[in-house]
């Protein structure tokens, strides 16, 4: 047992599972005329958690993009910096996306006396 060498848990030929995507770019996705660079701009622009982005994606609700597909987006682009922004700049479409997506979360806002 003294001289058995084990793989850690972030080298080369590990076991331990994980992320069949970990190292890839992230993708953008689109959902109606918005696209946000990654899904992590999503859940920022929606503050939620990135799960729930997820989720819609899986579900064909949202769909991905590809890099150049973002770029040539027609519609609103939110960007991973702009995404915090994305409330403030657009309220409206904020609120209409906000309570297709995800009206679980819109209401509870509501109820808070949250915009």
């Amino acid at each position: 047992m003294y001289n058995v060498k084990t793989v850690g848990a972030f080298e080369k030929g590990n076991t331990f599972g994980g992320s069949a995507n970990s190292g890839e770019k992230p993708k953008a996705l689109a959902f109606q005329n918005c696209a946000w660079e990654s899904v992590s701009a999503a859940a920022n622009a929606f503050d939620v958690d990135r799960k729930l982005i997820r989720v819609k994606r899986d579900n064909g609700i949202m769909f991905d993009l590809t890099t150049e597909e973002f770029q040539n987006f027609a519609g609103i682009k939110v960007t991973n910096l702009a995404a915090k922004n994305f409330r403030n700049q657009n309220p409206v479409l904020y609120r209409e996306l906000l309570l297709f997506l995800f009206p679980n979360v819109a209401k509870k806002r509501a109820s808070n006396g949250e915009p």
